[in-house]
């Protein structure tokens, strides 16, 4: 089974630096042609300079996507399959493994793509979305009212969070994609994990920010990502809830 589950992983591994090379990329592209769709009444020069950008396309070598051809890779390759060991380790019954893979690669690849790019593309988030309440139905990780409450209860949590920090701060502190992946994470957990969610989050935000500033000196209102630090807290939460959850409150 080890076996199988390290092949699943180096395929995973294939499809997700796929994914961090490109999707950015397409998004970009559909987004500039949106913009030009609307400003037709644009300067042409303007226009064909913004049309030409649209033809980007990854600088990558089609090697560069298997397993182990360099140590940043390796690095990821090693990630997926330790993420991924975890989980069958952790869960029991080809249900809980497939969906519980899942839930991991994809939370992976939305943290690498906002690490690199400050976006969540809501392609990924959707998928985790809507396969959460998919499991929700078989009971596999939480019920299906505890899902949809959990989404609920998760967007406007942060989206009250985000409009606080905007009328105290006068700018943007959390972005729509934020507020979309922890709706996302919340059909895996349920609504009683959020609040545990939530706090790790933030430590681990706070903990990133402040190790930035000591190696590389930015400042702290230098923006940084909080999605992969929602990825993370999801994931641990999916996987040990009750005991993280009884450590904190004891």
């Amino acid at each position: 089974m080890i076996y199988i589950l390290l092949s699943l992983t180096l395929i995973a591994g294939i499809v997700i630096r796929w994914l961090v090379a490109h999707l950015p990329i397409i998004l970009h592209k559909s987004w500039r042609e949106e913009c030009i769709a609307y400003l037709q009444g644009t300067h042409p020069s303007v226009l064909n300079n913004a049309i030409e950008s649209t033809n980007e396309k990854p600088k990558i070598k089609w090697w560069r996507y298997l397993p182990f051809s360099s140590v940043k890779l390796l690095a990821l390759d090693c990630v997926l399959f330790a993420s991924s060991l975890l989980v069958f380790y952790q869960v029991d019954g080809y249900l809980y493994w497939g969906s519980g893979l899942l839930f991991t690669w994809i939370l992976i690849t939305s943290s690498i793509i906002d690490f690199e790019h400050q976006i969540l593309p809501d392609e990924l988030t959707y998928i985790l979305l809507w396969t959460g309440l998919l499991c929700s139905c078989w009971n596999l990780y939480t019920y299906s009212t505890g899902a949809i409450l959990g989404a609920l209860i998760a967007y406007l949590s942060l989206f009250t969070i985000s409009l606080l920090f905007k009328l105290i701060r006068k700018k943007d502190g959390i972005g729509q994609g934020d507020l979309k992946l922890f709706a996302a994470i919340a059909t895996w957990t349920g609504f009683t994990y959020l609040p545990f969610i939530l706090f790790l989050a933030s430590v681990f935000s706070l903990i990133y920010i402040l190790l930035r500033k000591i190696i590389s000196g930015k400042p702290f209102s230098a923006p940084a990502s909080f999605g992969p630090f929602l990825a993370l807290s999801g994931w641990l939460i999916l996987l040990w809830g009750r005991n993280i959850a009884s450590y904190i409150l004891t």
